[in-house]
């Protein structure tokens, strides 16, 4: 699969270079066949799957009416709770639709107080992306090391990132809650995690 088709690539192929080959992967909440054509051919037969899947995601975000909306500071003790449990620079709360990402409620480092700018910012090529492929949180304490993070620019300079997936009743992910550190890595404990993820 060719890396603009699919985002899933990387892990299909390292799949099939450290473990014996699987026939079949779940992408998603999808199941889908899978035939290794050698290096640079397609590896999984999803690509219309995995699109599908994006529209209906994207749909349900469309659905909340959130974005735009005059109710994004709804979310604003989202970011002070999780600033207040991490001690974390920044904290975004942003949603996903089909093309961008909405900061519905954020914390810059700058700025001590919570904001509701609706600030847009591309989905493609955005560690954030990564988040809503999983139910499960991202956790970089030091962003060099762990496996996806290490591999994007890091034009801000991160040192600690923490994202979590906002999950609908349909098992979507909207969007995301991520935390982020620019002057030292920060680790928690795991007191502190859960009680991030309670929230």
């Amino acid at each position: 699969v060719r890396r603009a088709e699919c985002c899933y690539a990387k892990n299909c192929i390292r799949d099939f270079v450290n473990k014996p080959p699987k026939y079949s992967v779940l992408l998603g909440k999808l199941r889908n066949s899978r035939l290794f054509r050698g290096f640079g051919g397609p590896c999984v037969g999803c690509g219309q799957q995995i699109e599908q899947e994006a529209e209906r995601r994207a749909e349900a975000v469309e659905r909340t009416g959130l974005i735009d909306s005059n109710q994004a500071s709804l979310f604003n003790i989202y970011c002070e709770l999780a600033k207040d449990i991490t001690g974390y620079e920044a904290v975004l709360f942003q949603l996903f639709d089909s093309k961008e990402r909405c900061y519905l409620a954020e914390i810059q480092p700058e700025i001590n107080e919570t904001q509701n700018l609706n600030t847009r910012r591309p989905k493609d090529g955005s560690v954030c992306a990564h988040v809503l492929l999983d139910t499960k949180p991202l956790i970089a304490f030091d962003v060099t090391k762990h496996e996806i993070t290490k591999t994007h620019s890091n034009e801000k300079g991160v040192k600690s990132y923490i994202g979590f997936p906002i999950i609908d009743k349909n098992n979507y992910a909207l969007g995301m809650v991520c935390m982020m550190t620019f002057s030292k890595i920060k680790e928690l404990s795991q007191d502190k995690l859960e009680l991030l993820f309670q929230r």
